[in-house]
């Protein structure tokens, strides 16, 4: 009985890990959106980018085309304006598995183009390129946009999109830096999470592993096995 006790825990554990372990995809709902600094519980921004000022609005719209996804980002102020302090540059998050040597099969027809050394892993430490950041990030960085002010990232690619973060950064106003990230920054939702307000669609790389059938028929079979044994141990003592 131990032995079968300790098998269910073992099985138990394998279901659990595959129903929590997970990336949360974004629902084609959800394909169309924005985050603004207006909404604190959406988007941290600081000086020009702040509450005081002039905000940060970020705008997305995901169009799936067969077995890829056309991501077209847009920014703005948060009233939907042109930014009066320009776009430095935009860290945007992908999956670590995602390398230097097989983005071009993954993330393509980017306009503008990341940064020669993207992927890798951006930190507050880069000297004063990532001011006020409140975590490692890995994945693209843009700059050199067409038009500063008005900023638009825009790629096709062959991962779905799931909610992570991003970070975006200018130079000062009043002495003070100006930048911006989703306010859940460095979290994870989960299968429970019902509000995804403090995070961006980003392309990333799995879907919900929800156990195969297999797993429920030996779960099934492990349980139904358990409630016999019960009810035969039960019996027995009944009858001494």
């Amino acid at each position: 009985m131990k032995k079968l006790y300790n098998f269910m825990l073992v099985t138990f554990s394998v279901v659990a890990f595959n129903l929590s372990a997970v990336d949360v995809p974004v629902n084609p709902a959800d394909f169309n959106g924005s985050r603004s600094t207006s909404n604190a519980s959406q988007l941290t921004g600081n000086s020009a980018w702040g509450p005081g000022g002039e905000g940060f609005k970020i705008s997305w719209s995901i169009v799936p085309l067969g077995q890829t996804f056309h991501y077209i980002y847009t920014i703005t102020d948060a009233a939907g304006g042109p930014l009066n302090k320009a776009l430095s540059h935009l860290l945007l998050e992908i999956s670590p598995n995602i390398t230097q040597n097989n983005i071009a099969q993954i993330i393509y027809n980017t306009t503008p183009n990341f940064t020669e050394d993207s992927p890798k892993t951006f930190t507050p430490q880069d000297g004063n390129s990532n001011p006020g950041m409140p975590g490692n990030l890995y994945g693209l960085k843009f700059e050199d946009f067409a038009n500063s002010s008005l900023p638009v990232i825009d790629f096709i690619s062959t991962r779905i999109p799931i909610w992570g973060d991003f970070y975006a950064k200018d130079g000062k106003t009043g002495g003070q830096f100006n930048y911006v990230f989703n306010t859940n920054f460095g979290t994870d939702p989960t299968l429970a999470t019902v509000d995804f307000s403090g995070w961006i669609p980003i392309p990333d790389t799995h879907v919900i592993n929800v156990p195969e059938p297999e797993t429920w028929l030996i779960l099934g079979s492990v349980l139904a096995i358990s409630c016999l044994a019960g009810m035969r141990k039960r019996m027995l003592k009944t009858a001494r």
